[in-house]
This record gives C-alpha cells, sequence and structure tokens, in this order.
C-alpha cells in the first residue's frame, strides 16, 4: 500500500512536458486579464479580479496533478471556446482569436494528459 502512494507521489512529482503550455499559458492569462482589466477602469477590475482567482485555483489544482482541476479545466475552457464560437460576431476578430488560442493552448495539453491527473493504481 505504501509502495503504491510513493509511486503515485513521484509520478505527481514530475509535471509532463507537454503541461507546461497550459502552465505557462494559464498563468500568463492570469496577469493579461488583470493588466488588461486595471487598463479599462474600475467596472472591469472586480470581474477580472474573480476570474483571476479562479485561474490561480484552477493552475494550483493542475500544477500539482488534482482530479478536480482537471474536471475544472475541461468544464471551463470547453465553454469558453463555445462562447467564443457563438459570440465572436460581438467581439473584434483579434479579441476572439487569443481568447480562443488561449483555451485550446490550455485545453488540449490537459486532455493529452489524463493518466498525469488519474495515475493507474494496480495492486500487486
Amino acid at each position: 500500500m505504501l509502495d503504491t502512494q510513493m509511486k503515485t507521489m513521484n509520478l505527481k512529482s514530475k509535471i509532463p512536458g507537454v503541461l507546461w503550455e497550459a502552465i505557462i499559458t494559464l498563468a500568463a492569462s492570469i496577469f493579461a486579464s488583470l493588466f488588461l482589466a486595471l487598463k479599462q477602469g474600475s467596472t472591469a477590475v472586480p470581474v477580472a479580479a474573480a476570474c483571476a482567482v479562479l485561474n490561480l485555483v484552477q493552475l494550483w489544482g493542475v500544477v500539482s496533478g488534482r482530479k478536480w482541476a482537471y474536471v475544472l479545466t475541461i468544464e471551463l475552457d470547453a465553454f469558453g471556446i463555445v462562447i467564443n464560437l457563438t459570440m465572436s460576431w460581438r467581439l473584434s476578430p483579434v479579441s476572439t482569436t487569443v481568447a480562443f488560442l488561449t483555451n485550446v493552448l490550455i485545453l488540449a495539453p490537459v486532455l493529452m494528459t489524463t493518466r498525469y491527473f488519474f495515475p493507474a493504481h494496480r495492486a500487486a
């Protein structure tokens, strides 16, 4: 039992290379949303702060390999992709493209590294 737990801890201590793409993109999106909110004015700051806190929790969960972070990433970024595709006519093409690519750059690596979040447990 202890040996299985140690193997799981060792697996989670090494973050897969492709997952770093999602981690860096997620961290950059936190700073970008806060920067843009401060630039736009006081009305956007509370919403951007809430989004930044949610993204920070998501980032911590992804780095630590939490199962809830896997589910949260799928929900948030899949929802973001759907919103970008359905509401793109209201936004500028540049902001729509950047938001779409950000969501894809976070979602795709997380889906590719499913085993990092759900390691196989085998009984000896």
